[in-house]
């Protein structure tokens, strides 16, 4: 039934391929350690949702692994009927910790892609994620943390500038908010980061998308983002709207662009589109900062 829904050349290059060698997590770490490598974590973040945020999963997973945290992965995995795992791996001879301690975080950026609205029945904000998961807080903190990283967006924000914004704002950095801030990561409101995106703070009077964004808008309708993600572009408008960010047209002249373009469209509808485009492509991720290639 599996195969029956996969595509054909998915069934050629995985289950027909000569190399097609399924193994446990176990196992894979078993070769690894052969190579003078060991486990870190999981290469993403696991959905609020997951066996591994579950205690009566998690303690029955350390019981039946005795004390050994591969075997604990494995069960989970078990738990999880997970058939594909993406794993972070480092050399045997670097010190892991597997806990996460507040100073790791003086390291980190942070960042949201989540909206905010008024909440009701006595709640201060709504956040609502792009995919429609929604959390609402009446707590101070949570407002002001996610109002100062919802207003950065695209840009990731320094903990260190985060920590000065909050301090101003007179919330403390206690145990108790780092624990609110693990809550709010694990629900994907907040991303942590290890390096800055160059994307745009805003959109510039000329406007320039990557040119790894403005190639794949030739051949198809999803391009590659700077923040290591993709945007899904049907609209044939927008397409061509894109491959004009070169950062050479202001507005006047993009939309004279546009007309050469798009000969079929309105001269006003191109006008009304041009804002609108320029912040979907600036959310997403597509826009430059000014003075990165």
């Amino acid at each position: 039934k599996q195969l029956q829904s996969k595509p054909a050349e998915v069934v050629y290059h995985d289950e027909l391929s000569s190399e097609f060698r399924p193994v446990l997590f176990s196992g894979f770490m078993e070769h690894a350690a052969r190579h003078g490598l060991q486990y870190v974590s999981e290469a993403t973040l696991p959905p609020p949702n997951d066996p591994c945020f579950q205690p009566q999963v998690v303690a029955r997973a350390k019981a039946l692994a005795g004390g050994d945290p591969i075997a604990e992965e494995q069960v989970i995995d078990f738990a999880r009927m997970r058939v594909y795992r993406e794993t972070l791996l480092c050399h045997v001879e670097q010190a892991v910790d597997p806990d996460l301690s507040a100073e790791a975080f003086g390291q980190l950026r942070l960042a949201s892609r989540a909206e905010s609205s008024p909440g009701g029945g006595g709640t201060l904000r709504a956040f609502t994620l792009p995919g429609g998961v929604r959390i609402e807080s009446r707590d101070a903190t949570t407002v002001a943390l996610m109002e100062h990283l919802i207003e950065a967006w695209p840009r990731s924000v320094p903990f260190a500038e985060l920590e000065g914004f909050l301090e101003i704002k007179g919330e403390l950095l206690d145990a108790e908010f780092f624990r609110l801030l693990l809550r709010l990561v694990v629900a994907r409101m907040i991303e942590l980061h290890a390096w800055a995106a160059p994307v745009s703070r805003g959109i510039a009077e000329r406007p320039r998308a990557s040119a790894v964004s403005r190639q794949g808008a030739i051949g198809g309708s999803r391009v590659t983002t700077l923040l290591h993600g993709s945007l899904g572009l049907d609209d044939p408008m927008v397409r061509r709207f894109l491959l004009l960010l070169d950062g050479t047209r202001d507005r006047k002249e993009l939309l004279e662009a546009l007309r050469v373009e798009c000969p079929e469209m309105p001269e006003a509808a191109l006008a009304e589109g041009i804002a609108p485009a320029l912040q979907l492509l600036h959310r997403a991720g597509v826009l430059l900062e000014e003075g990165f290639g």
